[in-house]
């Protein structure tokens, strides 16, 4: 099992919600009007910025939680400013979420935004992989012109599933991935059950397709998908810790208008296998697995062709069976064509040519990606966490897309760390850049780098966390205008304390 999946895996532990009949939607939400119309992804209250969820796993034993800061062309803000407002702050204990914050819950260790009732206003799904002694449920909030609100707040999990072999999803919320799916219109979501035993293959691994109408997630004739390697269609079959949807990624890769899911696998080498939805479900014959180990996926056009390309981050690379924690690391970038993912790939490492740092063991290089438009042009761009780069201390790297592919020309190759000029904290064992997010926070056209630093000491208290969103500017994210966001910080609900991993995931 790779460091990334045993990072997303959810704990142990004996968190114990069900709600009556199994976990479903917790109440029914009216047909959705249109109320927010800016069209810009991630936005929640339709003022044209998007907002970012950043997850805590919280100082009480893995129960979680959930910050949503606002954005402006300024930049985040956790203070009420314009139609910006307050961090929004989310766990279990919150009123009109449902459940209980318990240890091991992991709420919020995945999040996504969507708009599952195509009102306009961007929806918030949450993970919560650890729910009910590790079945996993995910929890969706919806938006509204005020912002997130529980009003019509949704759970849905096992119970979602009337019969079948979604009844025995475990893992769930473990990751999640946002895209059209069935091509209507609407935002679907697709969430990994890694731990789902399927044909007597403990933790073989499972992904939940939930469907985005009028009435949310929830509603709908239209019933949820389970995906396994059982799936017909689907190559291969179920194996023990195949942990199949570990981790995940959506894209448009063929060009036909349509997104496919990408679902990672940690059987054998491990491998991405891509699949679509027809008129008659996932039936038909899928591509065959790409086999290269995958840790970390994120999806986007570097190349302005028209097509999604996937890349693959492998932190292990280098160092499979020696003593470190990681390899040396790499990303692999699969370009999309008409007949979908075309390999071999692109590798790239820090040894790469116009690559800043040095590829050592242990620095895992590609455990966390992010693809947006960082910067002025046509083309989306990658950035590549090494969150262990220089001993834990962590860096990201700024790969430029272009008509000809990823280049390291311009501002390309970059890296950021905290001695970059502009970036708040000290340099420490603080695991700069273990997570990483692509959001419109102060345009509808170039996206910010918003970085997780979930190791960060505050003050006193060690493990803090802390998160950086570097300002936009034509030629790419800019260091020296960049906020900083923490529990120490105005406005930030809660109060420091130790090993509470404020960042350890942001979307």
């Amino acid at each position: 099992m790779t460091p990334m999946m045993k990072a997303r895996l959810v704990a142990t532990g004996t968190a114990m919600f069900l709600l009556a009949g199994g976990l479903t939607a917790v109440s029914a939400l009216p047909a959705a009007a249109a109320t927010c119309a800016s069209g810009v992804p991630g936005d929640v209250n339709g003022d044209g910025h998007a907002e970012v969820a950043v997850s805590e796993s919280g100082v009480a034993g893995l129960r979680g939680g959930v910050h949503v800061f606002y954005g402006k062309s300024s930049g985040l803000v956790a203070k009420a400013s314009g139609r910006a407002r307050d961090d929004q702050y989310f766990d279990q204990d919150t009123t009109g979420v449902p459940g209980r914050s318990e240890d091991s819950d992991n709420f919020g260790r995945a999040t996504a935004f969507g708009d599952f009732n195509d009102d306009g206003c961007a929806d918030l799904a949450l993970g919560v992989p650890g729910e009910n002694d590790r079945v996993g449920s995910v929890t969706i909030l919806y938006g509204s012109r005020s912002g997130l609100t529980t009003t019509g707040v949704e759970v849905l999990g096992a119970g979602s599933f009337p019969s079948g072999p979604g009844t025995d999803a475990r893992g769930i919320g473990s990751d999640l991935v946002v895209a059209d799916l069935d091509d209507d219109g609407v935002d679907d979501l697709a969430a990994a059950a890694v731990l789902t035993p399927v044909d007597g293959a403990a933790d073989a691994g499972a992904v939940l397709v939930f469907y985005g109408t009028a009435s949310g997630l929830g509603g709908g004739s239209r019933q949820p998908d389970v995906l396994t390697r059982a799936t017909p269609g689907v190559p291969g079959s179920p194996a023990v810790e195949d942990f199949f949807g570990a981790p995940l990624a959506a894209g448009d890769f063929d060009g036909n208008g349509v997104s496919e899911l990408a679902v990672g696998l940690s059987s054998g080498t491990g491998g991405v296998q891509t699949l679509q939805r027809d008129s008659g479900g996932y039936g038909d014959p899928q591509p065959a697995v790409i086999a290269t180990r995958a840790s970390a996926l994120a999806a986007g056009d570097l190349n302005a062709d028209g097509r999604d390309d996937l890349a693959v981050g492998d932190p292990d690379e280098g160092c499979l069976e020696c003593d470190e924690e990681y390899g040396y690391g790499s990303v692999t970038v699969f370009s999309g064509s008409a007949d979908g993912l075309a390999g071999p790939g692109t590798k790239w490492t820090q040894d790469s040519s116009g690559v800043a740092g040095t590829a050592v063991p242990d620095d895992g290089f590609g455990y966390s990606l992010a693809i947006g438009p960082f910067d002025g042009d046509a083309t989306d761009d990658l950035a590549v966490g090494t969150p262990s780069d220089e001993r834990y201390v962590g860096s990201v790297t700024l790969l430029l897309g272009s008509t000809g592919g990823l280049t390291t020309d311009g501002a390309g190759g970059a890296l950021y760390d905290q001695a970059t000029p502009g970036i708040a904290g000290s340099q420490g064992p603080n695991r700069f850049g273990a997570s990483l997010g692509a959001a419109f926070v102060q345009s509808g056209d170039q996206a910010s780098l918003v970085i997780g630093v979930p190791s960060d000491d505050i003050g006193r208290y060690r493990g803090t966390g802390r998160i950086v969103q570097l300002s936009i500017q034509p030629s790419g994210p800019k260091a020296s205008t960049s906020r900083t966001l923490h529990l120490d910080s105005p406005g930030v609900k809660g109060k420091p304390a130790k090993y509470t991993s404020f960042g350890v995931e942001v979307s």
